[in-house]
């Protein structure tokens, strides 16, 4: 720090310790952008992505789906993509096209399918301290929403998949697609455009959040993302349930808050 400026370039790292009964986690900043930023005068908090599907529903919503309408061939598109012979995008869309019902009784199906009990409370947490947060999904939209409103949760914002209903037949549209990107919804491409030099802190579960973790500078992390962080190096934090992240992410939010208004010197 210098001159009461903060060179994003260099990467700066802060321990918080005592986290989960007296373990450690590292906060590190990985990404850099192209300027300075004055810290008593720029609001630098953290913005939180969270994957919906097996990390706030209880169930993967789009493979439910699939299993009550669609006959079993949704299945041998679905190990097409788990051997990585296809992205998610062909996955989904090819998916889609097997549904056999209406977009009505679909979203009465969905009706029964259930959230992490105490993600609305976690909500509420991010919302009282003013952290920035998003769904980020690979899922469809209209399924996410349809949910979260039975939750009370309708207004969140949502970047996932589109899907449409036109004379009897469902199709899936991605509008957060990239050429570069074989996802559906390109994670890492919402990230930077949603918080340009905010710490990112990704909260997933699964292989759609692989790349993000990968980039983000801090992981909450369960089931097949929390083996992938394992193997590849990444720091991560591991949970069950929304009331065990908001305490950490509570105290990495004070950390960045003391950043910002320079009590801490990296």
């Amino acid at each position: 720090m210098e001159g009461g400026k903060y060179n994003s370039k260099i990467l700066h790292r802060v321990m918080l310790k005592d986290f989960f009964g007296g373990g450690e986690i590292c906060f590190f900043r990985k990404t850099c952008v192209d300027k300075s930023l004055t810290i008593k005068n720029e609001v630098i908090t953290l913005f939180v992505c969270i994957d919906f599907d097996g990390t706030i529903s209880n169930t993967d919503v789009t493979d439910a789906i699939l299993t009550h309408f669609a006959d079993t061939e949704w299945e041998v598109i679905e190990k097409l993509w788990v051997d990585g012979k296809i992205g998610s995008r062909q996955c989904l869309d090819a998916q889609v096209k097997l549904l056999k019902a209406p977009l009505r009784e679909i979203l009465e199906f969905v009706d029964s399918l259930t959230i992490d009990p105490t993600f609305f409370d976690f909500v509420k947490c991010l919302r009282a301290r003013n952290i920035g947060h998003a769904i980020v999904s690979d899922g469809f939209s209209i399924f996410i929403k349809h949910i979260l409103t039975n939750y009370g949760l309708g207004d969140m914002q949502i970047y996932a998949n589109g899907l449409i209903e036109h004379q009897g037949m469902l199709k899936a549209y991605f509008p957060f697609k990239e050429s570069q990107c074989k996802s559906g919804n390109c994670k890492c491409s919402i990230a930077d455009k949603l918080c340009e030099f905010p710490p990112i802190v990704l909260i997933g579960d699964g292989s759609s959040d692989f790349c993000l973790a990968g980039k983000a500078d801090a992981v909450f992390a369960k089931n097949k993302l929390a083996m992938h962080c394992e193997q590849n190096n990444i720091l991560y934090q591991q949970f069950t349930k929304f009331s065990e992240v908001s305490e950490p992410l509570m105290k990495l939010h004070s950390v960045n808050t003391r950043l910002r208004i320079g009590e801490i010197v990296v």
